[in-house]
């Protein structure tokens, strides 16, 4: 049986007394899952991706990450959070805001760089992920340069060369045309089948079902609406509707 990469106890998260953001999420994740969470806007789907990534501290309840507790004293452990952040990769949704280097190779080189790895792994690592995703022909660009679909793929290949073992992505289809959108879903399925967990915040339920197999509905006052089989989920109409994710009939 996978074991538990994260338990989430109710846990709740606000920005202020009036700004709440999540209510009391109850939560399990094993290894090897493709999760989507869904739900619309400012429903918490970002929120809960930062607090999985080790960036925010719920306001209530606790964490379990790979069977160790996730709070601001633990990451505040060298070893601890070293180790962490070693095996969670998150790309935001916005990727001018996830990428910063002279060049698109620099960027893929500098997670593996912090992890201190010797000069040849890190030029090897480097190497193989723009193979990977095709990237080869722009290693030395600038990435803002890049067309958005091309960014995405940089942000993308600087998380994979952590080569970690939870990748988090935040609307990642936001903005990308049709044909990289196709890539973004094949290449997802791809690690998906590689083993990688994976977990997906998006209300774009047309690739939904390409992407995950299980779904997590938030709704608008920040909880847990629905856990279930992806199929099952988004056939549920009414609990769509209501989550504010797809339009009611025509009157």
């Amino acid at each position: 049986m996978p074991a538990d990469i994260y338990v989430l106890d109710g846990v709740s998260f606000e920005y202020g007394p009036s700004a709440p953001a999540l209510r009391e999420v109850n939560l399990t994740i094993a290894q090897g899952e493709s999760v989507a969470l869904l739900g619309a806007n400012a429903s918490g789907k970002t929120s809960l991706l930062r607090l999985l990534a080790g960036l925010a501290s719920p306001t209530g309840g606790t964490i379990t990450a790979f069977g160790l507790p996730l709070t601001a004293e633990t990451l505040r452990d060298r070893g601890f959070a070293a180790a962490f952040r070693r095996r969670i990769g998150f790309v935001f949704q916005n990727a001018d805001a996830q990428l910063f280097s002279p060049t698109v190779a620099a960027e893929v080189a500098f997670g593996p760089l912090q992890l201190g790895l010797e000069e040849a792994a890190v030029a090897a690592r480097v190497h193989d992920t723009l193979a990977l995703l095709g990237l080869e022909h722009l290693a030395e660009r600038a990435p803002f340069h890049l067309s958005g679909g091309e960014k995405r793929k940089v942000a993308i290949a600087s998380v994979l060369s952590l080569n970690p073992d939870v990748l988090l992505l935040d609307e990642p289809t936001t903005g990308l045309d049709p044909r990289s959108r196709a890539w973004l879903v094949r290449f997802l399925r791809t690690l998906r089948g590689a083993g990688k967990t994976i977990i997906t915040a998006t209300h774009d339920l047309d690739v939904v079902g390409r992407l995950a197999d299980r779904a997590v509905v938030l709704g608008e006052d920040h909880r847990v609406w629905n856990d279930g089989p992806v199929g099952a989920v988004l056939g549920d109409r009414g609990l769509l509707i209501r989550a504010n994710l797809t339009e009611p009939e025509p009157l």
